[in-house]
């Protein structure tokens, strides 16, 4: 069976109501209820300041809680590169072990996310997807051909910056040549 089914199942509380177990184990950091060592994130859409904020306030309770294990799990379809190296960077250094999950899709800067988990599991018909860093028009007024020269420097830089990322996470030698 999928790793995840047992994530999706709902279980009974006493009084016969259900719930979601992600509610169930994440619970303790918004309720005020004993501790769980292990608490399930979901991390969906593009990964943005407002998505990124919102992840950190889970991650700092989980810290807060000494919560050992975080589960994130995961379906997002790229956005900041910014944002997504600041979470990554967050998790690498947390004091508590990550395991990241793909549930649905992680595209594009999602993947730098993804590859902050120490363990790494995906749904059977999950998909990765993986491209070319770029830069937002709104980010560069490129109106000259220096500052277009820039814009494509950066372009460059975060692609490497993003493919060492991965060659790094799963021990494979970084690939020179460029697409």
């Amino acid at each position: 069976s999928p790793w995840f089914s047992a994530r999706f199942n709902c279980a009974r509380n006493g009084a016969g109501t259900a719930f979601n177990l992600w509610e169930l184990c994440s619970s303790p950091l918004t309720r005020g209820a004993p501790v769980n060592k292990e608490i399930y994130v979901r991390f969906m859409g593009r990964v943005s300041g407002r998505t990124s904020a919102s992840l950190l306030r889970s991650l700092d309770g989980a810290m807060r809680n000494s919560v050992e294990r975080v589960h994130l799990m995961i379906s997002a379809t790229g956005g900041s590169l910014f944002h997504a190296l600041s979470l990554y960077n967050y998790l690498k250094g947390s004091p508590f072990e990550t395991c990241t999950y793909n549930f649905g899709i992680v595209g594009s800067t999602a993947v730098v996310l993804y590859c902050a988990g120490s363990r790494r599991l995906s749904a059977p018909h999950a998909r990765v997807l993986l491209s070319n860093a770029d830069l937002p028009v709104r980010d560069y007024a490129v109106s000259d051909e220096k500052r277009l020269e820039e814009a494509l420097q950066d372009i460059r830089l975060d692609s490497r910056r993003i493919a060492r990322l991965i060659a790094d996470t799963v021990g494979k030698p970084e690939r020179s040549e460029e697409r």
